[in-house]
């Protein structure tokens, strides 16, 4: 899975029963790739391996913007 464009991704804001606080989870096409968890003070990120058990190759600087997404949206700063 080289480079994929930024349209790949998708945030789904959600509210697990187990979280005290929505999370964000990212997905990769059909996959979750991680979840962003705001538990404790700071933001913690989970990555899941994919369903074929072969590496995530992302672009760097796709997966940041939408890790920064991530962020604002859970913030409140981003609808």
């Amino acid at each position: 899975m080289g480079g994929l464009p930024v349209n790949a991704f998708r945030i789904e804001l959600t509210s697990p029963p187990d979280r005290d606080f929505v999370v964000a989870n990212i997905m990769v096409g059909g996959d979750e790739f991680a979840e962003i968890s705001q538990e404790a003070e700071s933001l913690k990120v989970e990555v899941y391996p994919r369903r074929d058990g072969g590496p995530w190759c992302l672009d760097y600087e796709e997966l940041s913007h939408v890790l920064g997404l991530a962020k604002e949206r859970l913030s409140g700063t981003r609808e």
